[in-house]
């Protein structure tokens, strides 16, 4: 292997459907930090930093 090759991953990537923080409606989460949905990170609100309703 090369020392400039991406590394592999330790653990496998499970894309897991999971329930968002923001909104609590189901959606396919690619890793296990991914908690928030795409619709709620896309929100206005979210990328100001304000906090949900």
């Amino acid at each position: 292997m090369s020392y400039m090759a991406k590394p592999t991953p330790e653990a496998e990537i499970d894309p897991k459907v999971r329930n968002c923080l923001a909104c609590l409606r189901p959606f396919t989460s690619a890793w296990a930090g991914e908690r928030i949905c795409h619709k709620c990170k896309s929100s206005s609100s979210w990328r100001s930093g304000s906090a949900p309703h």
